[in-house]
């Protein structure tokens, strides 16, 4: 649904749902299925898995099947990477929602909508998942160390949310303070992943453009499709992206605590509209080591997460 990286899906479903279909007595003319993926960039052990059922009449073992999944991927399958992924199908892949998005990626009024996955036992995966880096060197296991990492902190981010709310006046313009700083964290930790970047969007769009004029129009057309998107349906895609972590959520999310602080109004549609209408310039810096980032993040916020 737009695309969204959030982790969910029940795998156990994927893995048994398709053989028992296709074997039911009553199937009638049914031989298989299809599969409608809006926006592909995410979840990939969920995308493997759907597309490996299709050629296997049985159903699949799934513990076999994620362990060939992993050495295929990463080259490694020891004993912190199992309990890591024996976590994730007790957690957020034993589990489904179709609009995965944080707290921090709505406009302060609608943050009752969020529904990332929340649970101690994703917590846990993901830091068992950093466990496994000193056996674990190649270039995916860092990019889903990344996006793990990021999504682990974008729920701490939801829970300092919930704290600084309960506060009033300066003490709470300084826990956005400190929410905002975490947020350009993910930022910086997401500039290193290949795809999880605003930057790749934003060219994507202007290089259709012949004009100047042409390539501002590409750029804010595109920027729309990843924010407010249309009336009944803002925060559709819900990116957790370089730059836009920062320049969006973030900036959104400090002005609208400083006009409280204020006590002024905060123009909250017009400030999106200049976002998205005004040419972006990307500021973001990726950490040098985004693998030993990621470990140090998870051990400085790990209180915040439980």
């Amino acid at each position: 649904m737009g695309g969204k990286v959030s982790y969910i899906g029940v795998l156990d479903f994927y893995a048994k749902g398709v053989a028992e279909v296709l074997s039911y007595e009553k199937k009638g003319n049914l031989i298989g299925y299809g599969s409608a993926p809006e926006g592909v960039e995410n979840n990939e052990i969920v995308y493997e898995l759907i597309f490996d059922a299709a050629w296997d009449s049985d159903a699949i073992d799934l513990d076999e099947w994620i362990e060939k999944y992993c050495l295929q991927k990463y080259g490694y399958y020891g004993e912190e990477m199992k309990a890591a992924m024996d976590l994730f199908q007790r957690s957020c892949y034993g589990d489904f929602t179709d609009h995965p998005r944080f707290w921090f990626q709505f406009r302060p009024s609608k943050r009752s909508q969020a529904s990332a996955h929340r649970s101690r036992e994703f917590f846990e995966a993901v830091e068992k998942f950093a466990a496994a880096s000193d056996s674990c060197d190649s270039q995916l296991y860092q990019n889903d160390l990344v996006e793990m990492t990021a999504q682990y902190l974008g729920l701490v981010a939801d829970n300092m949310i919930k704290d600084a709310n309960r506060k009033i006046g300066r003490s709470r313009l300084e826990a956005y303070n400190e929410i905002y700083t975490l947020l350009c964290e993910i930022d910086a930790l997401l500039a290193s992943h290949p795809n999880l970047q605003l930057q790749r969007w934003v060219s994507f769009a202007r290089a259709w453009g012949d004009s100047e004029q042409e390539k501002a129009y590409y750029e804010s057309d595109a920027k729309r499709l990843i924010t407010t998107w249309g009336p009944g349906v803002n925060e559709y895609a819900a990116k957790l992206w370089s730059g836009l972590v920062k320049d969006y959520y973030a900036a959104r999310l400090l002005n609208d605590a400083q006009s409280r602080k204020k006590w002024q109004k905060f123009d909250i549609l017009s400030w999106e509209e200049n976002w998205i209408n005004s040419v972006w310039k990307n500021s973001s810096k990726p950490y040098s080591n985004p693998v030993a980032a990621s470990k140090e993040l998870l051990e400085k916020y790990r209180k915040y997460a439980y």
